[in-house]
């Protein structure tokens, strides 16, 4: 993905938010200058997609999110803050 807002650098999804519905409305991306939080949708622009699927449970009480920093990214910013 793109990030419209700034200098459209190419970056890749690392995480995704997923309401009741199967919508994602913000993003974590990884670009070369460090992983940047929380990006709304619409301010990127898809120049690759892949899809996939998460099954749905009753019992689906266990934490989705991936720790980022298990990864040895050194540098992580949230994007309200940029």
């Amino acid at each position: 993905m793109k990030d419209s807002t700034k200098n459209e650098e190419i970056g890749k999804v690392i995480w995704h938010s997923l309401n009741e519905l199967g919508e994602s409305h913000f993003y974590d991306v990884r670009f070369k200058r460090g992983v940047v939080r929380n990006i709304p949708k619409s301010e990127l622009i898809t120049v690759h997609e892949q899809q996939h699927s998460h099954e749905v449970t009753e019992d689906d009480t266990e934490d989705d999110t991936e720790d980022l920093d298990d990864i040895g990214l050194d540098i992580e910013k949230d994007a309200a803050k940029l």
